[in-house]
């Protein structure tokens, strides 16, 4: 287990108030299909995310959308992982930083344009997610 796969563990609890389960995630199998269609390595961060709550819906489809596994695809020489809940915004993370650890997640406006776009978001995966399922939870408080 690596240590990305420590912190996702610790999202079921921390924004769920429920144990992590195996069932939470995908199947390692799973995952290297979809590099191997894909063409591309993920990065370690993306894979560890979907083997530890890839099968999660309760997190990964609570407001903003993730993209399934098998259904991961490059898209503006991004591999997109999630889409913002009314596809105003699509989070990826650029082909050339595919297959490293734990690069910053980058996101788009979806706004018609024909290839609109990307900008960092200066956060790496579990940090941007980190902060994206507290302000959910925060809003659904309110």
């Amino acid at each position: 287990m690596s240590d990305l796969d420590a912190v996702f563990r610790e999202f079921p609890p921390r924004y769920l108030h429920r144990p992590w389960r195996e069932s939470d995630g995908v199947p390692a199998e799973d995952v290297n299909a979809a590099e191997r269609r894909v063409g591309h390595p993920m990065p370690g961060s993306l894979r560890a995310l979907y083997r530890t709550i890839g099968a999660c819906d309760e997190l990964l489809n609570s407001h903003n959308v993730f993209v399934p596994v098998e259904r991961l695809a490059v898209d503006g020489g991004h591999l997109v992982f999630a889409d913002e809940n009314q596809d105003v915004v699509s989070w990826g993370f650029p082909v050339e930083v595919l297959g490293s650890e734990d690069p910053e997640v980058w996101q788009r406006v979806n706004d018609g344009g024909e290839e609109p776009p990307w900008y960092s978001e200066e956060k790496a995966l579990a940090d941007f997610l980190g902060e994206m399922f507290d302000w959910i939870r925060a809003d659904e408080a309110n």
